[in-house]
């Protein structure tokens, strides 16, 4: 949908700004999404719990809060911080 235009330049910057957040979470849940899709597809090729990176098994606890993780933590933290640096 085009954006509604206003008078009012505060008025239409709230209202990209609403636009804008409502793109973000439309995109966060996509997202999540996806990740969900990946965790279905891991459990039908048995690969589900197991780290992406290292190979090993990711504790259930970790995955009791995070059920899409495909890293463990040690993992995750190496990937974050490569990704942090590029």
């Amino acid at each position: 949908a085009e954006p509604k235009l206003f008078p009012d330049p505060m008025d239409q910057a709230a209202a990209e700004h609403e636009l804008d957040v409502a793109l973000s979470v439309k995109m966060l849940a996509i997202e999540k999404l996806r990740r969900i899709e990946q965790a279905l597809m891991s459990i039908h090729a048995r690969s589900y719990g197991i780290c992406s990176r290292c190979g090993q098994e990711i504790p259930y606890a970790r995955l009791k809060v995070q059920p899409d993780s495909i890293y463990c933590v040690p993992c995750l933290t190496v990937v974050e911080q490569d990704a942090a640096r590029n």
